[in-house]
């Protein structure tokens, strides 16, 4: 991966960066981090080029396609069945690479429900949902008004040692307990478990006179932070900063 001040502005990266393209396809075109490409998008804003837009091989994302077209004709659910994987992989897949698939309409209420306990004590009623092509709750719904019996798959294994938390952040607690971090986070809130800070949680400065005194991208590099959460932050919280003007 090119660091944030190696990466060079050719004709290509400036024609792909002010692209249409999403942050995500951008940063896998250009081999940077995610959050570097606002900062290279300011650097080149306005800039001429005689370049193309780069391309992503289809190597790069494994086995999904990468025309956002193909995405935005079909729905999550027709995805999944056609690339033979369970809708909510297909569902978090697009959401991480910000892609915009079409719209589901109105949900399923209906399918041809099986009448043997024993093909329910075999699914979990997720499971169960995938393949009749339901929501959840309309499963789940369809198995309390018919008493049949799921497949219950225990809980995570959560240590008992409130220190053990304490001493962890909560990303090295979701990769110890191989945990997603929305169940990390709701488990530690449920129980007042405080976690360990994570190092990129800043103290931002409280003097005005500082931001004033900086430029959007010297607050960025002084503080560690990537250019977005910069500008954001200064925005929200009405701070001036120094701004450098071009002569034409």
């Amino acid at each position: 991966m090119i660091c944030k001040d190696d990466l060079r502005y050719t004709d290509d990266v400036i024609a792909t960066l002010q692209s249409d393209n999403p942050s995500w396809y951008i940063a896998r075109a250009l081999n940077i981090h995610v959050d570097d490409v606002g900062y290279h998008f300011e650097e080149v804003r306005g800039l001429k080029h005689h370049g193309a837009i780069m391309v992503i091989e289809i190597e790069e994302l494994s086995d999904y396609p990468t025309d956002l077209a193909w995405y935005s004709s079909r729905s999550v659910m027709q995805i999944g069945i056609e690339l033979s994987k369970p809708w909510r992989e297909v569902k978090e897949h697009c959401i991480e690479y910000g892609i915009v698939t079409k719209g589901r309409g109105r949900p399923r209420v209906r399918a041809d429900f099986p009448t043997s306990p024993e093909w329910y004590a075999m699914r979990t009623s997720h499971q169960a949902a995938d393949e009749l092509q339901v929501s959840w709750k309309v499963m789940r719904r369809h198995i309390n008004e018919n008493g049949y019996k799921v497949r219950v798959v225990h809980k995570h294994k959560w240590p008992r040692d409130v220190r053990w938390y304490e001493e962890r952040t909560a990303t090295e607690i979701m990769t110890a307990l191989n945990i997603p971090q929305n169940t990390v986070y709701g488990y530690l809130h449920k129980h007042g478990i405080n976690s360990k800070y994570d190092e990129y949680r800043i103290t931002w400065p409280t003097d005005p006179a500082w931001y004033a005194s900086r430029t959007m991208h010297e607050i960025a590099d002084d503080l560690n932070v990537n250019y977005t959460s910069a500008r954001t932050y200064t925005w929200r919280h009405k701070l001036a900063y120094r701004k450098v003007r071009l002569d034409a």
